[in-house]
């Protein structure tokens, strides 16, 4: 249809309950109708279609015989390309998996941006006694919070020898009756 000139029938009509609309469609599009001749001289553009190389069909067409594989040798048989890949040695353990696999590194914590600060790790810090407030920016002062943690939450139940305000994203039920029987407060704010 496409080379006859009719176009975008599909298109005009799709996604239409009424019938009329189809018809119309493809009146219009035979009405754009090219003619015969001009579709029997249609032709793909120079170097648009290129043959398929047939290898090991004689040696009349160049490509017989070795079937352009050359002679023997391993590249010649059949799944050499897993045998020629990187890192492959020759069947010997390669060095890629000969080598020591050093260090560890947790899916949890590279997908996680929340830090877990427990009471008792902030009633041993040393700067808390100068502290009123505990937020994200005076535990980055701390050297707690690192980069890539946006949201901080609190765990434990020690109590705190100081009243302190908790700015924080997440409490356990736990630190915050822990925090009310030191005289703190706690406040829930959002993630930014």
């Amino acid at each position: 249809m496409e080379a006859l000139g009719i176009k975008d029938i599909n298109v005009k009509s799709i996604g239409s309950s009424n019938p009329g609309n189809m018809v119309h469609a493809a009146i219009k599009g035979l009405n754009a109708m090219q003619s015969f001749e001009t579709v029997a001289q249609l032709s793909n553009s120079p170097g648009a279609k290129k043959t398929r190389r047939r290898i090991g069909r004689g040696s009349g067409s160049g490509m017989g015989k070795t079937a352009t594989k050359g002679h023997k040798g391993q590249k010649a048989r059949s799944g050499a390309a897993a045998r020629n890949r990187v890192g492959f040695e020759g069947g010997q353990m390669p060095l890629y998996r000969r080598s020591p696999k050093v260090g560890f590194r947790s899916y949890a914590k590279r997908t996680s941006d929340l830090l877990s600060i427990s009471l008792e790790t902030l009633a041993g810090m040393k700067g808390l006694s100068a502290l009123s407030a505990v937020n994200m920016e005076t535990l980055k002062e701390l050297g707690l919070l690192r980069q890539g943690y946006n949201r901080v939450k609190v765990i434990g139940n020690s109590l705190l020898s100081k009243k302190l305000t908790f700015e924080v994203h997440l409490i356990s039920k736990g630190a915050k009756e822990a925090i009310e029987k030191s005289g703190g407060t706690v406040k829930i704010i959002e993630a930014a």
